[in-house]
Parts: structure tokens; C-alpha cells; sequence
């Protein structure tokens, strides 16, 4: 799953097939519009893991703007701590970079983040 309604859909799979661990990939930006999803997923105790694509920009306006007008403006943003929050909202948080120059992930602060009870079925 992607997008905006990434994160707010991240529980219909779960309702269909409910011994399945969810997994929703989506941006920074994306994140940060919707991010509250966390919160209801550790209230009811789900297996969703997130993996959040962090490159410090809302990338689908960005991407409208460039469409639309030639120019984008106001598209840039600064990454919060992803981790920090998720362990706000009582989750199990790990961060991982990737380089482009190496293969081998290092632990960084753009995380997937998982509901602290929950482990991948």
C-alpha cells in the first residue's frame, strides 16, 4: 500500500485476512498527513508495520506543482524523529538508512515502525 490513504486503509486487509501482518509503505510526507493511524493500530493491538521513504519532501504535491505550473513551492520539509513518535505512541521503533552505495542497511532515523505486541505472522 502508498499513498495519502495508505495508513487509514492499513486495517481492511487485516479485517479480511486477520492472521496476516499488514505492511504499508508510504513517504515522509505522506506519513505526516496520516500518521495517527499508529495510534488506533496500537489501541487495538494490530500487526501493521510501516516503512517510511524519507526524502524530506510532500513528492506527490510536489510532483502536481511541477505538472501544473512548471514550479513547485512550499514542498520541502524538515523529517521528524519517526522513531521518537512511535515510541510515543507505544510502539516498537527501528530506524534503517540505505545507502546508494552500499548494500548493507545502518540504523538511522527513518524507521519502519510495528505495534509493540505485535510480530509478523
Amino acid at each position: 500500500m502508498a499513498g495519502a490513504a495508505a495508513a487509514g486503509l492499513a486495517r481492511l486487509p487485516r479485517a479480511v485476512q486477520p492472521n496476516r501482518t499488514v505492511v504499508v509503505g508510504c513517504g515522509d510526507g505522506c506519513y505526516a498527513m496520516s500518521g495517527f493511524e499508529l495510534m488506533r493500530a496500537v489501541e487495538h493491538d494490530l500487526p501493521v508495520i510501516w516503512v517510511i521513504f524519507n526524502d524530506a519532501q510532500l513528492k506527490l504535491v510536489k510532483l502536481y506543482q511541477l505538472a501544473n505550473y512548471a514550479k513547485t513551492g512550499l514542498v520541502e520539509m524538515a523529517a521528524p524523529d519517526f522513531a521518537a513518535y512511535a515510541r510515543a505512541c507505544g510502539a516498537t521503533a527501528t530506524a534503517w538508512t540505505a545507502s546508494r552505495t552500499s548494500s548493507t542497511p545502518t540504523e538511522s532515523r527513518s524507521p519502519p515502525v510495528v505495534p509493540r505486541s505485535s510480530t509478523p505472522r
